[in-house]
């Protein structure tokens, strides 16, 4: 896809968000832009950006209960050096992530109250 270059003026507080490092500043405006024409105001941008963060989230988190689904059982714990990284990855407690990894392995699937947070 062709893209065009713009220069605007934002506040302060929006641009110490897109310089954090993981953020991805072009790819989280054009979706925002694209939401507000899509949805015509920008409480329906706001919602739609809210459903791709969740569809994200949940992404990356089953990326990582995947990977770390390999892990023998019990080297399986919150000290574990991959479960560490992925915990910090995701922003959630190690031993939380253990327990996700845990369900999945037993359930073939990532706990309910996992995808509804």
């Amino acid at each position: 896809m062709a893209k065009d270059r713009r220069n605007i003026s934002i506040s302060k507080e929006a641009n110490q968000i897109l310089d954090q490092e993981h953020v991805n500043a072009s790819g989280l405006i054009d979706d925002l832009v694209r939401a507000y024409g899509a949805y015509g105001s920008v409480e329906g941008a706001v919602e739609f950006s809210a459903e791709k963060r969740a569809e994200n989230r949940e992404k990356r988190l089953r990326d990582a209960v995947e990977t770390l689904s390999t892990i023998d059982a019990e080297k399986l714990d919150r000290f574990n050096d991959g479960v560490l990284n992925q915990a910090s990855r995701l922003e959630i407690p190690p031993e939380d992530l253990v327990g996700i990894v845990e369900h999945y392995r037993e359930n073939d699937e990532l706990p309910e109250e996992v995808l509804d947070a």
